[in-house]
């Protein structure tokens, strides 16, 4: 499957949009839900904007035929911090097992090393998503504590692992 991953565009925010839409109607493993991230085209372009004007963080878009299928970010952490980034990524559904998030992970941590400088990276992930947990610990990120009721779905809450990967 060809798959281009390319840093995100001002004008990828409209569809990112929709994106956020779709991927979160297809998992409770992110932070939104079918109802994506409840903000408007322009807030996200100024989101956008935050990441291509912060030379330490950036947004990627993962892409197949044109059509956004992947998206992950970067965030680097200011002053006292700046040693260290945090990240998130989602894949749509129908592309699981394409090795997408590999990928993602990958162009990350290129960018952390030879970009951003960071030396920590964390992240949050759900308990339950197996999955993400093995791409994760294949890369070296460790469980380094438990949050219990991270996420909360409807009426029930969930705990996520904090995990992080020392460069």
């Amino acid at each position: 499957m060809n798959i281009d991953i390319n840093f995100v565009k001002i004008k990828d925010a409209k569809e990112i949009i929709e994106y956020c839409k779709q991927v979160g109607s297809e998992t409770d493993n992110l932070s939104f839900g079918s109802e994506g991230l409840g903000i408007s085209v322009s807030e996200e372009k100024r989101i956008i904007l935050s990441f291509l004007q912060d030379k330490k963080s950036m947004m990627f878009v993962a892409r197949h035929n044109g059509k956004i299928v992947g998206l992950a970010a970067y965030r680097s952490m200011p002053r006292r911090f700046s040693h260290r980034a945090d990240i998130g990524i989602s894949i749509l559904k129908d592309y699981w097992g394409n090795k997408i998030a590999t990928r993602l992970i990958e162009t990350m941590l290129d960018f952390a090393q030879n970009v951003a400088r960071s030396k920590v990276i964390s992240l949050e992930v759900a308990t339950d998503n197996i999955r993400a947990i093995r791409l994760y610990e294949k890369f070296g990120f460790e469980k380094i504590g438990l949050f219990k009721k991270y996420f909360k779905v409807g009426d029930e809450f969930l705990d996520a692992y904090i995990m992080t990967l020392y460069l």
